[in-house]
């Protein structure tokens, strides 16, 4: 059933490191004056629709399951704002070229099979960890997950994320990883769904947001996970298990994604747009 559901994800874009080397990467704040055109004029495209029409592509490192980073490239003549979703999916999948915006030739599925299960690191789920950007005139509000990238720049975007898949192996920094919707990959599990996003809105510590990300997605009870060590320094158990703080907060939020889940239920519109991502697959299946 796990596989049915990934096979139906989406598939971004995630190129290799050569597709970045020759543009200068980086981590400051993207400023809208960089650009010669009023930042109002802007156009702004959402990081799914950009990467499925090869406007911009992005690559994920993930440094463990705690941090990462999210490399973003303007790949058009002209400045773009980029629109992030409040969370995404990266996905672990064997490293293979993939340049110029094209999209990999296998769903993640077919690409794990190629891939000793042992091996396969852990699903995460992962948002940007920059804060807030201000793009637009002066006056405007505050729009999180918003950043303006002048033409051929590249910047490195901070990622706090979680792991989806308990017992395989921690993510490493040589690992290649899909971009996929946490719509597309949590079909079938609205908590799930309704939880991922959770983690960013509510802005909770990495340890409770992991705690409760592997109630959902992997069942473990409670009773478990405060019986558990998770990872410490470089990757080996630390002394603490998870602390009861660390507990209550992870109930809190999965309380609060079920009822928001049984919500959905009784109402059938989405609480949220769906990506493009989204619509994207259906047309590459």
């Amino acid at each position: 059933m796990r596989h049915f559901l990934i096979t139906l994800a989406c598939i971004s874009v995630l190129l290799t490191s050569s597709a970045f080397g020759q543009t200068r990467t980086t981590n400051r704040k993207p400023k809208a004056e960089q650009s010669t055109k009023s930042p109002a004029k802007i156009p702004t495209v959402g990081l799914f629709d950009g990467l499925r029409k090869g406007q911009i592509a992005a690559k994920l490192v993930q440094q463990s399951e705690k941090t990462g980073a999210f490399f973003l490239k303007n790949q058009s003549t002209s400045p773009l704002n980029v629109q992030f979703p409040e969370t995404f999916i990266g996905f672990h999948v064997m490293n293979q070229p993939n340049t110029r915006g094209a999209a990999p030739s296998r769903t993640p599925t077919q690409q794990s099979t190629r891939l000793d299960p042992a091996t396969r690191a852990q699903t995460t789920a992962g948002s940007i960890s920059a804060g807030t950007q201000r793009v637009g005139a002066r006056g405007e509000p505050e729009v999180v997950g918003l950043f303006s990238v002048s033409p051929q720049q590249v910047l490195k975007l901070p990622v706090t994320s979680v792991c989806l898949e308990f017992g395989r192996p921690t993510p490493r920094s040589n690992m290649s990883y899909l971009i996929v919707s946490v719509e597309d990959y949590t079909r079938g599990n609205v908590v799930l769904q309704e939880l991922i996003p959770l983690f960013a809105k509510a802005k909770v510590d990495q340890r409770s947001a992991q705690t409760a990300a592997w109630h959902v997605a992997n069942g473990l009870s409670w009773s478990k996970l405060s019986r558990l060590q998770p990872a410490g320094f470089n990757g080996l158990p630390s002394r603490d298990s998870f602390k009861r703080k660390e507990l209550e907060t992870a109930k809190e939020l999965v309380a609060k994604a079920t009822q928001m889940a049984a919500a959905r239920k009784q109402d059938p519109k989405p609480s949220r747009e769906p990506s493009s991502a989204s619509s994207s697959s259906r047309t590459q299946r």
